[in-house]
């Protein structure tokens, strides 16, 4: 074998290796995966996971990318009771209506304008669900011409004892101050000398509401109305809401005549088809024949759904519905994982793709060498390793499509092969990918665009348009095509729940409030550019004195990198790696309080580690070439302690991730990371500078 084949195999091999202790490394540390008592699947350590997680059930269990609020929660139930005559004014029906006690009017239904809605894993507020508080409760009690008969006895009795009770009023109404819980309303009729209720049998008609809707589930409401009634027999139609959407269609119809009720409700419904079902205005037509009490039961099955975090209510043709905040990309990509048992395997998967990737790109922009020393540095970052273990976050995804988008594309116009357009149009379809994992990523498009005009401008002196040149413009043209069909989707996503392309469920952050029995919703009035893009210096000052310090341990190639962008400044491909990891970071800098909580929060910045490592690597490796063998030994030796450091860092925000609750929000590295971190720079930087400086002084020596 010759001497540089033998020198690639072995450093493929050290690649390898440290692939496989990396993600051994990852492995070892306990992760919290489970399900919960409904079937979603649950895990992670940072509470946005269970949102990624929650999501990917979501799709797979309903194949749909919203759920209708009717569908979250538990199966619903409404029990409602009726009394039928001899003559319409002799029937006796009861309605609930649960107003907000602070509102003033019914305003109607708001559009596209969702607000925010949490897990219960997390502290409920505001902005999560309806407000918790007493409410004005008004039963109506009417005969079959809708009149209201006054008179009657009301008792609303709660599942704690609380007990509410009166008399209807002369449009049939009782109104009470009721506490959040569950109650039944107790409606007794009897005979009577009054003419309105003459003829009513002895007997008491029972209906059932809540005011309490904890994490969106939402009752269903039903009420009865008479149509019609002769011959002994009547028409009585059944309406059913859901609390928030009219018209509930598909809800099963169970009656009964009270007289035959037997048993608990579970025994009643088993092995019982329902009478009928709600059609799309949420009625159901029963013919009664005869007179008496009858009992009805509504019963809407759900998927039993429980919003995760991260998910916002939105509306779509007229309904609400909870949606994911984010485009289900990631979620989906979970979805294989889960179901053949590889989970724990999704980010080392992630991680093949970014290493493949990032060895591919540095490769084809300078050698085999910065190659190496590129991929050894991604393998071993410490902020890659701990979103490695983050196996519910999207960032590792995002940064190793996006990555490999780029590689796909540089490769494509780099190359003679005749396959050029189809991988540009591979990487089209990653790159865009990265972006539905985490919409920053798109950011990165203007660093491929300078690279491609810069290009142009240094190919501008060309006499003519060749046919050659006209072939390369193609894998532009492939990549584009990719990049614009995965992104029309998350546009048309963003369009269709959150109102504009530029929208995103990041911005609804207003709070639900019920009405009246109406939704209503504040309008957010920025799109999703608008409300993070603001740069200023007070936040950008703000964000790097939290941000420094752990992008110092945790991102240390960035402190490498100038050097390898000031030995090829002149070049294209040096504007590509810089402006690429220099838009990101500006993108957070801006933000001002990315910092905060310390360790997870870094990985907003984790799409800067490849670009970092290409130039580290390309001034490693410039540098190792003109050291004599025993400095190289002792740089070799300084690497080999910036792994070693990664490896640490990694070990402290797994650690802390595990522990948060214990530690608390702390940034707590050892110290003698931070003087392995200096040794390591200081060194690297000493003998990088002295070869930059013997490099220049040469120059000028060849010139004279």
């Amino acid at each position: 074998m010759k001497p540089d084949r033998l020198i690639t195999s072995k450093k493929s091999v050290v690649l390898i290796a440290l692939f496989i202790i990396s993600s051994v490394f990852v492995l070892s540390f306990p992760y919290p995966l489970q399900e919960r008592p409904n079937g979603m699947w649950d895990g992670g350590t940072i509470p946005d996971e269970h949102a990624y997680f929650g999501w990917a059930w979501i799709y797979y269990k309903t194949g749909k990318t919203y759920v209708p609020l009717e569908d979250v929660g538990r199966t619903k139930i409404q029990h409602l009771d009726f009394f039928i005559g001899n003559t319409p004014e002799n029937c006796v029906f009861v309605k609930i209506d649960v107003s907000d006690s602070s509102a003033a009017g019914s305003p109607t239904l708001p559009s596209k304008n969702p607000p925010n809605i949490q897990s219960p894993t997390k502290q409920p507020d505001s902005r999560s669900r309806l407000e918790v508080r007493p409410r004005d409760v008004t039963v109506t009690v009417y005969n079959g011409h809708n009149t209201g008969i006054s008179g009657l006895f009301i008792v609303i009795r709660g599942k704690s004892g609380l007990q509410f009770e009166g008399f209807s009023d002369k449009e049939g109404k009782f109104t009470a101050r009721i506490p959040p819980g569950f109650y039944t309303v107790t409606v007794f009729i009897k005979e009577s000398t009054k003419e309105s209720t003459k003829g009513f049998t002895k007997g008491a008609l029972k209906t059932t509401f809540a005011t309490d809707f904890f994490n969106l589930n939402y009752p269903i409401l039903a009420n009865a109305e008479l149509k019609s009634l002769s011959g002994g027999k009547a028409e009585v139609n059944i309406h059913v809401d859901h609390y928030v959407n009219k018209n509930l269609d598909g809800a099963k119809v169970y009656v009964w005549e009270v007289g035959k009720l037997q048993g608990k409700l579970q025994e009643m419904l088993q092995g019982k088809k329902p009478t009928g079902y709600t059609n799309k205005n949420g009625d159901l037509t029963l013919t009664i024949p005869t007179q008496g009490i009858y009992h009805v039961i509504v019963v809407k099955e759900t998927e039993n759904i429980i919003p995760p975090v991260g998910s916002v209510i939105v509306e779509v043709d007229g309904r609400y519905a909870i949606a994911n905040r984010w485009y289900p990309g990631y979620s989906y990509l979970i979805i294989p994982f889960w179901l053949t048992g590889t989970i724990n395997f999704i980010n080392i998967f992630n991680c093949f793709i970014a290493t493949s990737a990032v060895y591919l790109l540095s490769r084809r922009l300078y050698n085999k060498d910065t190659a190496f020393y590129a991929t050894l540095l991604v393998i071993t970052s410490s902020l890659g390793m701990m979103m490695i273990y983050s196996r519910g976050m999207a960032d590792y995804a995002s940064m190793a499509f996006s990555t490999a988008g780029i590689a796909l594309f540089i490769e494509s116009i780099h190359s003679e092969r005749a396959m050029n357009s189809f991988l540009a149009f591979i990487g089209g379809l990653s790159f865009a990918f990265g972006i539905a994992a985490r919409y920053s990523a798109a950011a990165i498009i203007v660093a491929l665009i300078v690279y491609i005009l810069l290009r142009f401008v240094r190919n501008a002196n060309t006499p003519s348009i060749s046919i050659s040149s006209l072939k390369k413009a193609l894998p532009v043209l492939s990549f584009i095509l990719g990049l614009f069909i995965i992104t029309s989707l998350l546009l048309s996503y963003n369009t269709t729940l959150f109102g504009s392309p530029l929208s995103s469920g990041y911005q609804m952050s207003h709070r639900l409030e019920m009405v009246d029995g109406n939704v209503t919703i504040k309008t957010p009035k920025e799109t999703m550019i608008e409300r993070y893009l603001h740069p200023s210096w007070k936040s950008i000052s703000s964000s790097l004195k939290l941000s420094l310090p752990q992008l110092f341990l945790l991102l240390t190639p960035l402190f490498i990198a100038p050097i390898g962008f000031l030995l090829d400044f002149r070049r294209s491909r040096a504007w590509l790696l810089f402006l690429w990891g220099f838009i990101i970071l500006f993108l957070y800098i801006q933000l001002g309080g990315v910092g905060i909580p310390p360790y997870e929060e870094m990985r907003y910045f984790l799409p800067v580690l490849p670009p970092a490592a290409v130039l580290s690597a390309h001034a490693i490796s410039h540098t190792l070439s003109h050291l004599k063998k025993r400095e190289s030994v002792f740089m070799h030796l300084q690497l080999t302690l910036l792994v070693i450091l990664g490896f640490l860092i990694a070990y402290c925000g797994i650690f802390w991730q595990l522990h948060r609750r214990e530690i608390g929000m702390v940034f707590n590295p050892p110290f003698i990371a931070y003087i392995m971190a200096g040794v390591v720079i200081l060194s690297l930087y000493w003998m990088m500078v002295k070869v930059f400086v013997k490099d220049s002084m040469d120059a000028k020596g060849n010139k004279r």
